[in-house]
């Protein structure tokens, strides 16, 4: 297995029209950091772990556990996320701090006019601006229509792909 799709939750911020997991804010159900370390060792994948949801940041020390066990056995971490997390800047800044610390490789942010309908861009925007800081990260777009295009995205709230932290900050001009 080269990549392990971990759902922490089916909890979200959420309530999108287009999620195939039905998340929302009422939604039970959940893995324990317990759940996380076991089924890591037990599935050993070669390429990553990626956390996702509902919204996986909602359980943010289970995500951190996991994070820390997938770098202990030299396995990248990713996060699927919808930015929610960002709405307050400091808890962005030190979940940000913990999750590049322990080994976060790659954060995925979903930034479309779904997501946007109840996560205010202010919050995505604050969390990969976290993310940015915290890993201090070199931004490197493939090319003049990529970046054409997420600008566009950012500036009209028209939907585009998830977006990977080490790319915004170039469109937001923070590098």
């Amino acid at each position: 297995m080269n990549r392990l799709l971990l759902q922490i939750t089916y909890r979200c911020t959420s309530r999108c029209r287009h999620c195939i997991y039905c998340s929302n804010d009422k939604v039970g159900g959940a893995l324990t950091a317990g759940d996380v370390e076991r089924i890591i060792h037990q599935t050993r994948p070669r390429e990553c772990v990626v956390f996702t949801g509902g919204e996986a940041s909602l359980l943010p020390d289970v995500v951190i556990s996991g994070i820390k066990v997938a770098t202990s056995l030299g396995i990248e971490s990713w996060l699927n996320s919808n930015g929610s997390w960002g709405k307050d800047p400091g808890f962005a800044k030190e979940y940000s701090e913990a999750l590049v610390t322990h080994g976060l490789s790659r954060a995925n942010i979903s930034v479309d006019a779904l997501h946007q309908e109840f996560i205010p861009v202010d919050s995505v925007l604050n969390a990969i601006r976290a993310l940015h800081a915290a890993a201090s990260v070199d931004c490197r777009l493939p090319g003049k229509r990529c970046e054409r295009s997420a600008r566009r995205s950012f500036s009209r709230g028209v939907p585009c792909q998830g977006v990977l932290y080490r790319q915004v900050p170039c469109v937001l001009g923070l590098s």
